[in-house]
């Protein structure tokens, strides 16, 4: 399976009960004998399945096309984006300057890049310094 399906997305009115409320309804959904994940971006929280998830389908693709985890550069700003910065597929971690605290501290720990821009400038800053432009 390349990836699975969402089953639910949650939105969280206030960002600081995000990383709290993505923890409790993992556990409740958990308790009840259902295997899931959640990830969260920003206010949402999503309950996938356990194959599902950014890492986790890269990490199949790259299977299929028979690419390296070593000569696949990944570069994300949210909580979603963790299964495939974290070190665990071998991919090369990146994240830009606005990512979410958790994402740096994540790309930092793998000895990813981190760039000193933002959104679309940053993703350039971390081509060029990987030497792809």
């Amino acid at each position: 399976m390349l990836c699975g399906d969402v089953l639910l997305v949650c939105y969280l009115k206030t960002p600081k009960r995000l990383k709290g409320g993505t923890e409790y309804l993992e556990e409740r959904i958990r308790s009840l004998g259902i295997r899931i994940k959640c990830s969260r971006l920003r206010r949402l929280v999503q309950v996938i399945l356990p194959a599902a998830g950014k890492g986790e389908t890269l990490g199949a693709l790259i299977d299929f096309w028979q690419i390296s985890p070593s000569q696949t550069l990944c570069i994300g700003d949210g909580a979603n984006d963790i299964s495939m910065l974290d070190g665990r597929y071998g991919f090369i971690p990146a994240t830009l300057s606005n990512a979410e605290d958790d994402v740096k501290d994540v790309v930092k720990k793998c000895g990813g890049y981190i760039a000193s821009k933002a959104r679309g400038r940053g993703v350039l800053e971390v081509l060029h310094v990987h030497g792809l432009i």
